[in-house]
């Protein structure tokens, strides 16, 4: 035959040997926090001098996380989060990781794995780092018992143990405080990311037992939690009609039913048109579980608008065998009216001393609506007058005034104004009074202009920033050297702050030669209500020196007068609100700023 066939032969052995590459490792382990371990991967079907060995874990809910490597020469590389605790190492056909001072996050499957064509894994294992600290569970017991009108021949009890340590927590079940051995399946304790367990048992019961109200428990350790065969409960029966203004321009309108809180699931809903059952009853959704053991759900009815605004009555009867309960609920046509009131005006109070109060009715016969008032529980018709009627769209409104003085709005009295259309309907009233907030003051910052923009801009922008200040009114003009500028100037919108206060700026432009010549401009504001008043200066400052306030440690001179546009500063540098840096110079007394 010869030889070169035989050794064909020979290597063709050999490859499909070499070629059956497995990484075996242990299934699990359970170790003690702060001990040490040494996790063991046995690799056949290649040697370890030629390849890169690899460690990775993951941890429950989490990613995979790689530990370290080892290539065939014998260089290490290990990750930063783990060196110095973990360590990688390999003999003969063995690769190692050992694992010092357990801690619990440690607690995650590692897996081997080999560099190379088709990069095989091990199949992992299983670390768990347990401690001396017990985390009591808390336990949860349910039913797939829903409806008395099923022929279920055996019921589903499900117990729930969540967020115990350690794993090893004992589960059993009771029947009227004897212990059941048989008819359950435990499932394994799953590890969270939050390195707490979670386990669960389901146990069958007859539908005998369990309809002869047998008290079932599901005990995990000292804790326990308790299932009987919930009690029938009737349903709460709501009634839900469209207004007006859904209906309005429409065909057709739907009435609802809404059911809750009944038990079990066996409500029967039907309507009626005038007393008449009505041959395609109204739609059924099917019921989801509400509180505890109970179940909701909502019948709806479609109707011609033509029949429900002529006055016709529609009833939604309900029925629940298991509680003998029944019940009808009549829906009818009613016309409607929204009503609007709406307080004075800061403006008002403050500068005219009057208080108006805007009562709006918004309906679809205005020939039907009258609006009447009340001030501290008494009638009111002084100071009352009415606005023309108007019609937006689809609605008519109706508007009625009541004027009073400032001081009796800020007295605090209950102000009630009630809108009534017809004289079978039921009045729909608004209440208010004044809150008595107290005014509160601004604070007032004068910026200058950028020094970007004063270098390459032909014109420049001050601003100044009044911020906190309530209520809503405050007074803004513009000086340059005393006198007031009335061109060149613009507000921004007024907003409301988190705190309940207000903040503006207000912008001044001028050229930029102007600005230069080192004309003083100022900000003056004043806040009425808080009586404030306040003047900011601010010129073109470049190399002037500032006096400062004494008593700072030397290297902290603070800003002085050139705070409005100073952010912060150390004791190298100044850095302004436009982002420039600059040198300066202090000591206890003055700051000398450089730029």
């Amino acid at each position: 035959m010869g030889i070169a066939p035989n050794l064909c032969v020979l290597l063709l052995c050999l490859t499909g040997v070499w070629s059956e590459i497995t990484l075996t490792q242990p299934k699990s382990v359970v170790k003690k926090l702060g001990e040490s371990y040494r996790l063991t991967c046995a690799v056949s079907g290649f040697s370890l001098d030629d390849y890169w060995m690899h460690w990775v874990r993951q941890a429950p809910g989490k990613g995979l996380e790689w530990l370290a490597g080892q290539a065939g020469s014998g260089n290490k590389v290990h990750a930063p989060a783990v060196r110095g605790r973990f360590e990688i190492s390999k003999a003969g056909n063995t690769v190692y990781l050992q694992v010092t001072n357990l801690r619990v996050d440690d607690t995650a499957i590692y897996y081997c794995a080999r560099d190379g064509g088709g990069s095989p894994w091990g199949s992992g294992t299983f670390l768990e780092v347990t401690s001396d600290i017990q985390i009591k569970p808390s336990v949860y017991l349910s039913s797939t018992y829903g409806d008395t009108s099923s022929n279920q021949a055996e019921i589903s009890l499900l117990c729930l143990v969540k967020d115990f340590q350690p794993r090893n927590i004992q589960q059993t079940w009771f029947s009227d405080n004897k212990e059941i051995t048989t008819g359950f399946n435990k499932y394994p304790a799953v590890l969270g990311q939050d390195m707490k367990y979670t386990m669960c048992s389901v146990l069958s019961v007859s539908a005998s037992d369990w309809n002869a109200n047998k008290v079932y428990q599901c005990k995990a350790g000292d804790k326990a939690a308790v299932i009987t065969k919930p009690q029938p409960q009737s349903p709460h029966v709501f009634s839900v009609v469209p207004s007006w203004e859904m209906v309005y321009n429409q065909t057709t309108a739907a009435l609802g039913c809404i059911l809750s809180g009944f038990y079990p699931d066996s409500v029967q809903v039907s309507w009626l048109k005038a007393g008449v059952p009505i041959t395609q009853s109204g739609t059924k959704l099917p019921s989801t579980k509400g509180k505890g053991d109970t179940f909701e759900t909502v019948s709806y009815l479609t109707v011609q608008v033509a029949d429900w605004k002529k006055g016709d009555e529609f009833t939604c009867a309900v029925s629940h065998k298991p509680t003998s309960f029944s019940t009808r609920i009549n829906m009818k046509y009613r016309e409607e009216v929204s009503v609007l009131l709406q307080n004075p005006s800061i403006k008002e109070l403050w500068i005219n001393k009057t208080a108006t109060l805007v009562c709006t009715a918004v309906c679809s016969d205005p020939s039907q609506v009258w609006i009447t008032w009340k001030v501290n529980g008494r009638q009111r018709s002084k100071g009352v007058t009415a606005q023309p009627q108007r019609e937006e769209g689809t609605q008519h409104i109706v508007i009625s005034l009541l004027r009073t003085t400032a001081e009796e709005w800020e007295s605090g009295v209950e102000f009630v104004c009630s809108a009534q259309s017809g004289p079978s309907s039921s009045p729909v009233s608004k209440r208010t009074r004044s809150a008595r907030v107290p005014p509160k003051s601004p604070e007032v910052r004068l910026l200058p202009p950028p020094a970007q923009e004063t270098k390459n801009q032909s014109r420049v922008t001050l601003e100044c920033v009044i911020t906190g200040f309530y209520p809503d009114l405050i007074q803004v003009s513009w000086e340059k050297e005393s006198s007031l500028i009335s061109s060149n100037t613009r507000a921004g919108p007024t907003a409301l702050e988190q705190t309940g206060t207000f903040s503006v700026r207000h912008y001044l432009t001028v050229s930029t030669e102007e600005w230069r010549k080192g004309s003083v401009f100022a900000c003056a504001v004043s806040h009425p209500p808080s009586k404030f008043t306040s003047r900011k200066e601010v010129k073109n400052v470049q190399g002037e020196t500032f006096s400062c306030p004494s008593g700072n440690p030397p290297g902290t001179c603070p800003p002085c007068t050139f705070a409005p546009e100073l952010l912060y500063h150390t004791n190298l540098s100044v850095t302004l609100r436009n982002g420039e840096k600059h040198q300066y110079k202090c000591d206890q007394q003055k700051c000398q700023i450089k730029l």
